[in-house]
Order: structure tokens, then C-alpha cells, then sequence
């Protein structure tokens, strides 16, 4: 008689609660399953794997991609071959990798550029691995695309990303709509020439992360916005770190608030937004009940030849900061627009929580409106090279949420003489921290 067994046992349980093995004695011979063996092949595949890419020696029939040796060829391939493992890491060597459609993304299996041919170094910038979408379209699209499944931790990390072209819609570079867990950090995002460009588009109610990305958007024949944050429900997102540049749209911004409502956390970005024509610029324009918490930024506005500059924008009622502290605004035509219409017009009313926040004392104050000395904003360098004080050393001490800043040079907490603005720690405002 055949002997039963059956198979219970910790991860594996739920999926093969139930499995008959059967055991078979055939003389002195026995053919049985090793349910050691059964149980580790199991719990390794529900595991993280990596998948290795590389454009240039890879190939997507004949190599599995999973050791360094046997890539992948693209990036699409290598994140399919990971999807349904949670915790996986697909690594992209050096290298363009030209696409027509949109890469998607899959839920837990996290991106990462940089890596050396033989994947045995990383550094972003020494091995520049460039995404460059050709589409010339007259839809809209996304170049790289967070569908609303990913609900773990998935990381974007480390590509040159040159978006795509939509003569007739919106073209976004990196979208995340209705994801949850999503982390940008450190690529270069640009695109230009497009009908509405959207650098990063983040939709739904999910948590983002968004840190150490130089955004670069421009020519948009209407709206050309850096970032823009739409969607129902309630919006977790926390922006640090990053350059965002908005330039030459008919309608250009650098952050767009579009949720229900939120506390967004702006923190230590660097903004340059203007045109050269266009009805307006808004570095940050908020609608709905949304209340950002806006500390440590630079500010700075192109000079046009015509339309508004405005720093902050409200567009309801509600749409009031919950903080607006130790931020540099230079080159405006308006400050802060109010959606009462009482407008501050100088640095002192902004720092007059009546005028701005309507959150009492201390959650609008230490603002500055200075040159905030870049070493050239025009070629795109915003390094701080000759700032005043109340700029290199007048931002908050924000060390209980990040460190560093864009490069990873370590905050200073030690504030300079001379720093004169209220709640300055010795923090560099910006994306980058001064360094004599």
C-alpha cells in the first residue's frame, strides 16, 4: 500500500496546504520527493532576485539575465522576468537605450541604473545610463509609468531619462498614477516641445518619495510643469533635494498641487521657473485643500519679457501652507498670491503668518528675498557660490528627516556669523549644500 503524506508547513502553506506526496516502495528501492528540497525551492522563488541588463551584450531570448554574465538586453525584459517577486532588484548597465513604447514598472521590483558593463561597480555618473524615448506623437504618454498595482516600495534610481514628444497632449517623463511606495531618486528627468510637458506626474493617494533629481522641463506650447500632483483623496508626498526647472511654457510652474488635500513637504529644492513669453510662471501654485510645508528652498524666477512671476500661488480658499520657513525668493513680480487678494508684497509681510499661513506664530517666518549667488543659473549650475549668509547658512536644521543634500555632502548644523533670519541653523537653503 502507497503511503499518504501531507504537507503543512510555514510559508509554504498556504499553497500547498493540501499536497498529496506519495510514496512508493519498489523493493529495495524507494522513489520518494525531498520535501527539504520542495520547501527551499519554493520560499527562494516567492523571494527578491536580481536581473542584470545591459543594451549592449545582452539578449532577451537566449539569456535568463539573472548573473551578470547573461544579461538581458532591455529594460522592460528585465523588469517582466522580476515581476511577482517582491523585494527585487533589476541593475542596468552603462549605456542609451532608445525605446517607442513605455516602460513599465512592477510592483516591489526596484530599478537602478549606474552600474559598469560587468556590473561590478556603481556610480551614476561615471556609468551614465541614458533612457531616450523617440515617440513623436499627438497622445499623450509616459515614458516610464507606476501603474496603481505597485503598493510596496519600488525604486527609480540612478537613469538619465530624456522624455518623449506629444505634439497634441500630455507627455510624461516619469508618471506614478494611483501607486503607493514609489521612490524617484537621483536621475536627471528632462523633456521639451510638447503640447503640456509633465516632468514627474504623481496621481491618486499614495505615498511618494521624490529626492536628488535634477527636473528639467521647457517649450511647452501650454502648460510646462515641472512636477505635477493630482488626483482624489489625500496626498502623501515628500519633494527634497532636487533642482526643478520650468522654463519657456505658455503656462510654466514648478510644482502644481492638485489634490483633494495633503501636507506635501517641500524641503531644500531648488526652483528656477520663468519664459521668455507666456501668460505666467508659479514656482508653486496650490489648489483644493492642499497645505504643502514649504522650508529651506531657493526660489529663483527667470526674468521674461512678459507675463507674471509669482513664488506661491493659491487657487481656493483653503489652498493656505501649512508652513512657509527659510526659503530664498529672488527676481518676482508678485510674492505670494493670496486667493483673498491680500497679496504680500514684501519679505516682512510674508513672514506675517496673517498674511500667508493663517497657522499662527512661527509657521511663516525666516523667509529671505535675496541673489541667492548661484555660480551660473543660466548654464544651469546652481551650486551656491557666493551667497549671503542668510542663504549659505540661514536654513532650518531638518537632520531628524535627511542629512545631505543633492550630492550627498553632509548638512551643516553650525550656524555662520552673520546669519541673521529667524529659526537659521547653519543649513545651506537649496538643493546644495555651500561648501567655501
Amino acid at each position: 500500500m502507497p503511503s499518504i503524506i501531507k504537507l503543512r508547513r510555514g510559508i509554504i502553506g498556504a499553497a500547498l496546504a493540501g499536497l498529496v506526496l506519495t510514496f512508493f516502495s519498489c523493493g529495495d528501492s524507494e522513489f520518494y520527493l525531498d520535501l527539504e528540497r520542495l520547501v527551499e525551492e519554493y520560499e527562494a522563488a516567492q523571494k527578491g532576485i536580481i536581473v542584470y541588463v545591459n543594451g549592449a551584450t545582452g539578449d532577451d531570448v537566449q539569456n535568463s539575465g539573472l548573473e551578470p554574465d547573461n544579461p538581458l538586453a532591455t529594460i522592460q525584459a528585465g523588469i517582466n522576468a522580476a515581476e511577482g517577486r517582491t523585494g527585487s532588484e533589476v541593475r542596468v548597465a552603462e549605456g542609451t537605450y532608445s525605446i517607442n513604447e513605455t516602460i513599465t514598472m512592477a510592483n516591489g521590483v526596484s530599478l537602478y541604473g549606474g552600474y559598469s558593463s560587468d556590473f561590478s561597480s556603481r556610480d551614476a555618473d561615471s556609468h551614465t545610463v541614458t533612457i531616450d524615448d523617440g515617440r513623436s506623437e499627438t497622445t499623450g504618454f509616459s515614458t516610464i509609468a507606476f501603474p496603481s498595482e505597485v503598493s510596496t516600495v519600488t525604486v527609480f534610481d540612478g537613469f538619465s531619462v530624456q522624455g518623449g514628444v506629444s505634439s497634441g497632449d500630455i507627455a510624461e517623463v516619469v508618471s506614478c498614477n494611483g501607486s503607493d511606495g514609489v521612490v524617484i531618486r537621483n536621475n536627471d528627468i528632462s523633456a521639451g516641445g510638447s503640447y503640456d510637458i509633465f516632468g514627474v506626474y504623481v496621481g491618486g493617494n499614495g505615498s511618494t518619495l521624490i529626492e536628488k533629481n535634477t527636473i528639467e522641463v521647457t517649450n511647452g506650447d501650454s502648460n510646462c510643469r515641472g512636477m505635477y500632483v493630482n488626483g482624489s483623496g489625500s496626498i502623501s508626498i515628500t519633494v527634497r533635494n532636487n533642482v526643478i526647472s520650468a522654463t519657456d511654457g505658455n503656462f510654466t510652474t514648478g510644482i502644481a498641487f492638485w489634490p483633494d488635500s495633503g501636507t506635501p513637504v517641500i524641503h531644500n529644492n531648488t526652483f528656477y521657473v520663468g519664459q521668455d513669453n507666456g501668460n505666467y510662471s508659479d514656482c508653486i501654485r496650490i489648489s483644493d485643500n492642499t497645505n504643502p510645508r514649504i522650508e529651506n528652498n531657493i526660489f529663483y524666477m527667470t526674468a521674461g519679457v512678459s507675463g507674471v512671476r509669482r513664488i506661491i500661488r493659491e487657487e481656493e480658499v483653503d489652498s493656505d501652507p501649512a508652513i512657509v520657513r527659510n526659503n530664498c525668493f529672488y527676481n518676482y513680480t508678485i510674492i505670494y498670491a493670496d486667493y483673498d487678494g491680500t497679496n504680500p508684497i514684501t519679505i516682512n509681510d510674508v513672514n506675517d503668518p496673517t498674511m500667508t499661513t493663517q497657522n499662527g506664530a512661527g509657521t511663516s517666518e525666516g523667509n529671505v528675498d535675496h541673489d541667492p549667488g548661484f555660480t551660473n543659473p543660466f548654464a544651469a549650475d546652481f551650486h551656491l557660490d557666493h551667497p549671503p549668509v542668510n542663504v549659505s547658512g540661514g536654513g532650518r536644521d531638518l537632520s531628524s528627516y535627511f542629512t545631505a543634500d543633492l550630492e550627498g555632502t553632509v548638512r551643516t548644523t553650525e550656524t555662520p556669523s552673520g546669519a541673521t533670519n529667524t529659526g537659521a541653523s547653519g543649513w545651506s537653503m537649496g538643493a546644495y549644500e555651500y561648501v567655501p
